[in-house]
């Protein structure tokens, strides 16, 4: 999800898409996944590639087939909706998650953010006490067996603040987010060194048999300036592997 919009916030929506496509690569079907996204820069008037979403060296990303949610349409509440699967009638199947109580979600979360709270178009706040609530609620609707929650804003770490639902994970961009490559021809930065780093690792052939923790520590070596903190009430940090969620 990445709910920061407007063309000096490419880079975010580059990150979700570098998270996206390394997915997509390692053959998660697209009818597993869920892109919500502020805005469709592609299609911006000032985007001097047309089309285009570029945050690696040797083309564009790969367009998603299907957007779940773009523009005014993506809320706090309906991502509320979307975690907890409690939706108003007439909610079409892009716009839920079919999970159940022994799946394994990962949720990652891009845009602005400050101490404990994510910004919504610039416009809203979504809080650390709303994503506690909404995962208490998913664990207590037999949502998930496992979640990952992985966070590159601003004060991530403070998203993850005091998790109480059992069997989560958090990975994140603590303290700040920090942008890796700026592109001469767009005028601006491309994408964040924590979620470029995250797409990195997940394409490389042995990623899947990291664990959590090790995944973590990979990250955090990955990095320059970005400092990667993991927060978890999940007894089976240490154990659970990257394909667990990604296979």
């Amino acid at each position: 999800m990445r709910p920061s919009r407007g063309w000096l916030n490419y880079r975010h929506t580059a990150n979700a898409l570098a998270f996206y496509n390394a997915l997509r690569d390692r053959g998660v079907p697209e009818r597993r996944m869920r892109l919500l996204l502020a805005d469709p820069l592609a299609c911006n008037s000032r985007n001097a590639r047309p089309g285009e979403i570029n945050y690696e060296a040797g083309g564009p990303a790969p367009a998603p087939a299907s957007l779940a949610m773009h523009g005014d349409a993506l809320t706090g509440q309906t991502l509320l909706h979307l975690l907890t699967g409690i939706h108003p009638p007439g909610t079409p199947a892009q716009l839920r998650l079919p999970s159940d109580a022994s799946s394994f979600v990962t949720l990652f979360l891009t845009g602005h953010g400050g101490d404990e709270f994510l910004k919504i178009h610039d416009q809203a706040d979504f809080t650390t006490a709303d994503l506690g609530a909404a995962l208490r609620r998913m664990h207590a609707l037999q949502r998930y067996r496992h979640l990952l929650l992985l966070v590159d804003t601003c004060q991530a770490a403070t998203l993850c603040k005091g998790l109480q639902a059992p069997n989560v994970t958090c990975i994140s961009s603590s303290q700040s987010s920090y942008a890796h490559s700026a592109d001469a021809t767009l005028g601006l930065h491309v994408i964040d060194e924590f979620s470029l780093a995250l797409g990195r690792m997940l394409r490389r052939d042995r990623a899947g048999e990291l664990t959590l923790r090790e995944a973590a520590a990979q990250l955090a070596g990955s990095v320059r300036l970005s400092t990667v903190t993991l927060e978890s009430t999940d007894a089976r940090t240490d154990s659970l592997l990257l394909r667990d969620f990604f296979g």
